[in-house]
């Protein structure tokens, strides 16, 4: 979790930064809405991947114990 939390801050800025290049200034809002939703999703997503992974580890160990 600490190498994929360094790698998305260092990535975040690029992405913030070739998502708003090139805009207008009123199409700027909308690109900033549009990458946090994306790190919100991510962390959303290594949440519920976290998640199933200590499911499926706790359920091995469960049933090796038996």
């Amino acid at each position: 979790m600490l190498i994929r939390g360094a790698g998305l801050g260092g990535l975040l800025i690029a992405i913030m930064t070739s998502a708003i290049i090139g805009l207008q200034r009123e199409q700027v809002p909308h690109a900033s809405t549009a990458t946090i939703f994306q790190t919100i999703g991510g962390a959303f997503g290594s949440a519920i991947l976290a998640t199933v992974a200590h499911q499926q580890m706790a359920g091995h160990s469960g049933s090796e114990r038996k």
